[in-house]
């Protein structure tokens, strides 16, 4: 090319520039030893569209100089000399340098270099580039190798990175589109970019066919040719799941709500076949011992629950599981489950009767949750708010806190950090206070009846409170011993030695006897019970049971004996399930329930109040012996009552020492359970007969419906009275007319 005067203005270099080197070579230290050359970057064509039309040239030395510049071709030939370029320090760092502009529209495309010399200078070189502006490579990238199509907004959509090269390496701006094929079907988006960078777009993968897509890219550069890149393959899969997970926060949550594991969440997550995260929609299961407990809905927006670890307000300990049944958009559902334990245990707990009189102790938390305890320091509380003075380990509970809630808060060192944590708060019940004052009430109210007695209670629930009165004392105890009989006979039932159909010598099954030993006392029925299980079996049995004061013997006097702290206490562990079967403590209440001697101590009790009871009546030298012993399930607290009368003493009596017992325990109440003595009732036509037989005399015949006073038994066999006239009945269709609640 000619060299003009504008042409010389061009190329006049003027102070300096901050340029990207494109084909420098790396300057030492000390400058001095060489010539430096750098070129901003690569020219591309076309010359006039603005992109890269030029670039500039910059010569340091280490010293003001003045040096030759020449373009060379890619043979060494010289292309260009251009006017000599005087290098000044202007910035006084030692450094001289100056920078010249060359122009796209001087250049065609190649492989070109930039020479720099001078007198006592070692000449330096730069590559300069000119590209033709077309693209020669186009590059496509996908964010993700694997899409679901299904429109849920869930990976549905594929990102690309779109970018175009010439034939030097340099990035070209471009504008084209990229599309997304599967099968015969498509979907495409517009790219391009306007600088050379990184174009991206988003194509949509949705109800394109599932199987293997192909991601390509179609562009324009400066020069005006189209190229296509070359296909990646992206993975269409359907959202169907491959597997889901349940995860716990924890393996054990100790609900007592003291601070410390007080509740548990779940997580649930599902991932498609590659691996990745998919929403899922199902239901989560929380269960104890094959139980549901709770439930909750999985939706893609809602994978995560909580619990606080109790069922019904209540802690229920145990291995609880938790099952998640779950799908994805497309394809069956999946299932996991994972498992965790729930503890009654607290950081603090409170051991002992919480009831007046008594001294509870403060407990802390084994090294189960977290490490040794270490030194604690304790404060009660009485409602939540702290009691004066009260911080120690133990507390003596004061008759005024009966009817708050007490609880005890405790601070101590844990897995090497302070805890402070608050056991469950325990309601304060009524104990020495009440017991003191039921006894005197007793003695007092014994001391105006008719006859001597000796009183014993035992309250199951709550305070459980105990008052004797001579409970210890063993006296005869009448038909109430024949708890102890029935005790053994079920022993032997549930042992399998004893079966209901056993038959006994009198013909009469075990079944049958049990009956009738019970309902209406039938002593030829407890005689045959009683050998049946034999007497050393009845006495270890009752020896075994801490029953002191109870024992069977042969003589030609008294041949029994018991109490009525024995009574009392064989009653409440029965109906409280500690002495039998399930099977056999149901059968035994059941005839408890239903005797028809109900006149002594059920009267002392509302009408509406279930009772199990045994009474005994036995003249004895010296007066009549009455016994009664119950179980009541009472409006406020479960407690058994044996009350053991001689000397002449009365059954309004044992019903007055009944009411008194409820009232202290329960409070008062206004109507009383009244004893029929027409106890029981023909469910079908009955004839009466002379005898205990079928061969006895017909007296007459009455119908379904007819009540009946029961007087006396022989086997299943019933003296009854019925409009005036006495006479006996088979038991099999008589029932009791209005057993208690």
């Amino acid at each position: 090319m000619p060299w003009t005067a504008a042409r010389a203005r061009a190329w006049t270099g003027v102070g300096l520039a901050a340029v990207l080197v494109t084909g420098s070579v790396s300057a030492p230290a000390a400058a001095e030893t060489g010539l430096i050359v750098t070129v901003s970057e690569v020219l591309t064509l076309p010359a006039s569209d603005g992109f890269r039309d030029s670039v500039t040239v910059t010569v340091t030395a280490g010293a003001a100089s003045t040096v030759e510049l020449a373009v060379l071709g890619a043979a060494g030939q010289v292309v260009e000399q251009l006017p000599p370029l005087p290098l000044t320090d202007q910035d006084g760092d030692g450094r001289a340098e100056a920078s010249i502009t060359l122009s796209a529209t001087d250049f065609p495309a190649g492989s070109y270099s930039v020479r720099a010399t001078a007198p006592g200078s070692v000449a330096g070189t730069a590559a300069l580039l000119v590209g033709t502006g077309e693209i020669r490579v186009v590059n496509v990238g996908a964010a993700d190798d694997t899409l679901y199509p299904w429109p849920d907004g869930i990976k549905d959509a594929a990102s690309a990175t779109v970018t175009a090269m010439d034939e030097t390496g340099a990035q070209l701006p471009f504008d084209g589109t990229v599309t997304l094929a599967s099968g015969t079907q498509s979907a495409s988006a517009p790219v391009s970019s306007v600088d050379g960078t990184a174009g991206e777009a988003t194509v949509s993968a949705v109800r394109l066919p599932l199987g293997t897509a192909t991601l390509t890219a179609s562009l324009r550069g400066p020069a005006g040719e189209a190229l296509t890149s070359a296909g990646v393959d992206v993975a269409l899969r359907p959202t169907a799941l491959a597997g889901a997970t349940v995860t716990a926060s924890a393996t054990t949550v100790a609900p007592a709500r003291d601070g410390l594991h007080d509740s548990i969440s779940f997580t649930v997550a599902g991932w498609g076949a590659s691996g990745d995260a998919l929403p899922v929609t199902g239901e989560a299961r929380l269960s104890l011992a094959g139980t549901t407990v709770k439930t909750w809905t999985v939706t893609p927006t809602s994978t995560a629950f909580a619990w606080d670890g109790r069922t019904g307000g209540t802690i229920v300990a145990g291995l609880y599981a938790v099952s998640v049944t779950v799908a994805g958009a497309q394809g069956a559902p999946t299932t996991a489950t994972t498992s965790f334990t729930v503890s009654s245990k607290s950081l603090a707990t409170i051991s002992g009767k919480v009831r007046d009189g008594a001294v509870v102790a403060a407990a802390v938390a084994d090294p189960g949750w977290g490490g040794a305890a270490g030194t604690a320091a304790y404060q009660w509380l009485l409602d939540g708010a702290a009691i004066t003075g009260a911080t120690t380990s133990s507390l003596t509970v004061a008759p005024s806190m009966v009817g708050h809630d007490l609880a005890v808060q405790v601070a101590t060192t844990l897995a090497g950090s302070v805890r402070t944590g608050t056991s469950e708060a325990r309601p304060v019940y009524a104990g020495a206070a009440s017991e003191r004052s039921l006894e005197q009430k007793l003695r007092s109210l014994i001391a105006t009846l008719p006859g001597d007695y000796t009183v014993r209670v035992i309250e199951i629930d709550h305070g459980g409170r105990s008052v004797s009165i001579g409970g210890g004392s063993p006296h005869e105890p009448a038909s109430s011993v024949k708890l102890f009989i029935a005790y053994a006979v079920y022993t032997k039932i549930d042992a399998g030695t004893l079966a209901y159909s056993t038959q006994l010598p009198s013909g009469h099954t075990v079944a049958k006897c049990l009956r009738a030993m019970i309902e209406p006392s039938d002593n030829y029925c407890a005689i045959e019970l009683r050998n049946k299980v034999t007497m050393p079996y009845l006495n270890k049995l009752i020896d075994a049971g801490g029953y002191v004061d109870t024992h069977f013997w042969y003589s030609g006097g008294r041949t029994k004996v018991s109490s009525a702290t024995d009574l009392a206490r064989l009653i409440a562990r029965l109906a409280d399930g500690r002495l039998l079967s399930k099977k056999s403590t149901a059968a035994f209440l059941a005839l408890l329930q239903t005797q028809v001697w109900r006149e002594a101590i059920p009267p002392g009790l509302p009408f509406d109040v279930k009772q199990a009871s045994k009474p005994g009546t036995l003249w004895e030298y010296g007066g009549m012996t009455q016994s009664d012993v119950a179980f009541v399930w009472g409006k406020k607290t479960r407690y058994s009552i044996a009350v053991m009368g001689y000397h002449g003493a009365t059954i309004p009596s044992i019903t007055k020492i009944s009411k008194l017992v409820y009232t202290e325990l329960q409070g008062k109440f206004s109507t009383a359970f009244v004893y029929n003595p027409q106890q029981m009732k023909a469910t079908a036509a009955l004839t009466l007969r002379a005898g205990a037989g079928m061969s006895a005399k017909a007296i007459t015949t009455f119908p379904s419906g007819t009540k009946v006073e029961v007087i006396d038994s022989t086997y299943d066999w019933y003296l009854v009275k019925v409009g005036g006239r006495t006479g006996w009945v088979p038991n099999t269709h008589l029932v009791l007319r209005s057993p208690v609640n």
